[in-house]
């Protein structure tokens, strides 16, 4: 199976607040701060940090520094 083909099935896995996560931080063109990305999901803090966990744990997105997200790879970011 090829790398993309992985990736889909992967975010088939993903609940709905974690896939719009993981796609905001790839589309985005700089970090995108914790806040940020709660704030543009609607959704309750302890929601998005469960996304948050969702996201990093399937290697779609990854920490930038103290509270910023970045695409996991270069893959996930030109996707």
């Amino acid at each position: 199976m090829d790398e993309s083909r992985g990736r889909a099935e992967q975010l088939l896995t993903l609940t709905t607040v974690a896939r719009r996560l993981a796609d905001m931080v790839a589309a985005a063109e700089e970090p995108l701060r914790f806040e940020v990305l709660r704030h543009a999901l609607r959704v309750p803090e302890g929601d998005a940090i469960t996304a948050l966990r969702e996201a990093t744990d399937a290697g779609l997105v990854r920490r930038s520094d103290a509270d910023s997200y970045v695409p996991a790879d270069d893959a996930t970011g030109a996707a």
